[in-house]
């Protein structure tokens, strides 16, 4: 909702999206089953980046290289429940991005991006 991210994107075959270089992001995550964990896996954008996930109470710094995927692991915050879904707000920040050019003539700055794997307790069916 605060425009720090350039929205849903892939980077080879994985999808997730870029943070803005130097911002800091809030997402909104919507799942259909409760979530225990959030695996998080950062890629340095093209002029690396250091990137502060923080979930719930739980915060973890990650530096990278350009190119260079680390993991952590976040325990959300109870969600909001919302028409038979829940939404955790996760934040994001980003310490520094390299300019590159994107299809369409575009120059966006990008700090590193983002993946998300949920691991979810399923609800029992009625």
């Amino acid at each position: 909702p605060d425009d720090g991210t350039y929205g849903r994107d892939t980077l080879g075959e994985q999808e997730g999206f870029w943070l803005r270089g130097g911002e800091t992001a809030e997402v909104f995550l919507r799942a259909l089953e409760p979530v225990t964990a959030l695996r998080v896996r950062v890629t340095g954008g093209p002029a690396g980046d250091v990137v502060t996930a923080r979930a719930g109470g739980a915060s973890h710094e990650v530096a990278l290289a350009a190119g260079e995927t680390r993991e952590v692991t976040l325990v959300p915050s109870p969600p909001f429940i919302y028409k038979d879904s829940f939404v955790y707000v996760l934040r994001f920040r980003s310490r520094r991005g390299g300019v590159e050019t994107v299809a369409g003539g575009d120059a966006r700055t990008l700090g590193a991006f983002v993946r998300i794997d949920l691991t979810v307790t399923p609800r029992p069916r009625r």
